[in-house]
């Protein structure tokens, strides 16, 4: 089954995704539908872009609202995970989460997904560098204490193992006993922890400096959009306008932006002494982040 070709017909598979992607039965059949073009597909593009992070940022949002571009087809799933997944799944594998190659040339279309964890690893910048050389990189930060709250509560509903966000924080900062994060202990952290429950991630994740000059090694700067997250949520449509014209090349568009079900759940308000310790702690990383990319979001 080719990608939906009308703007209608893509706002409706995006809908039926958003509805039913979490059952099973509906898991099954992506599956089927994924081994079938496995086997039978075989021109099948590549990405033309990919959104790798953050985690919590508003990835969801931006990615599901930016493919109702005309010229923009999704990925079979949003959250590929090819990058990041050990073993890694053959290159025909990945393919099959895309359209065929004749048709985004017949539509003068482009492709791409959205996997928030390939942010943090330090191997994948290399890894995408050799397999998508002319792929643009898309890069969402939120604050990074908002981020982390928002992301134990998406565990949360998610069956994870249950205890406070105090406590999951406190594991973070026991793990890390201190140290002071830099390049170099970022790296050694998730780099000799393939398996990122065994990362201190609630804080890592949102030590943005670090995994940016990462990418920034690996590909030039202007190859990186990066993007504020209450800066899209302000005014989605002209953020969502700008990287399409000027970062991806496409036709400007009248986004007609739509919630995700993400951001129409609501959780209790984090405590006060939470909240001033976790900025206590992200302030010197948010104020080396400023300073690199030469923009201070005010966190």
């Amino acid at each position: 089954m080719a990608a939906p070709h009308s703007i209608a017909e893509r706002h409706c598979h995006g809908c039926l995704r958003r509805k039913l992607r979490q059952s099973p039965a509906y898991t099954a059949v992506r599956e089927a539908r994924l081994h079938w073009r496995t086997l039978v597909e075989r021109d099948r593009a590549l990405p033309d872009f990919l959104i790798i992070g953050a985690h919590k940022g508003g990835t969801s949002s931006f990615y599901e609202n930016l493919v109702t571009h005309p010229q923009v087809y999704p990925s079979l799933t949003k959250e590929v995970h090819y990058f990041d997944r050990d073993p890694r799944p053959s290159l025909r594998w990945y393919r099959a989460h895309f359209p065929s190659r004749e048709e985004l040339r017949r539509n003068d279309a482009i492709c791409g997904e959205a996997t928030p964890s390939y942010a943090i690893y330090p191997g994948i910048p290399a890894d995408i560098k050799t397999l998508l050389p002319k792929a643009k990189l898309i890069f969402l930060l939120r604050d990074p204490v908002k981020r982390a709250y928002s992301a134990y509560q998406f565990n949360s509903r998610r069956g994870a193992p249950a205890m406070s966000f105090e406590a999951w924080i406190e594991r973070d900062f026991d793990l890390l006993g201190g140290q002071k994060i830099d390049r170099s202990a970022f790296m050694e952290y998730v780099g000799n922890n393939k398996r990122i429950d065994k990362v201190p991630v609630a804080l890592l994740r949102g030590i943005y400096v670090e995994q940016i000059r990462n990418w920034h090694s690996v590909f030039s700067q202007d190859r990186l959009t990066i993007i504020e997250s209450s800066e899209y949520f302000r005014d989605p449509s002209k953020v969502l306008n700008a990287v399409a014209t000027q970062s991806l090349g496409l036709r400007p568009h009248q986004f007609a932006y739509r919630k995700t079900h993400h951001e129409k759940r609501g959780y209790p308000k984090m405590r006060d002494e939470t909240r001033a310790r976790l900025e206590a702690f992200f302030k010197p990383y948010n104020e080396a982040l400023y300073t690199y990319l030469g923009r201070d979001f005010g966190w």
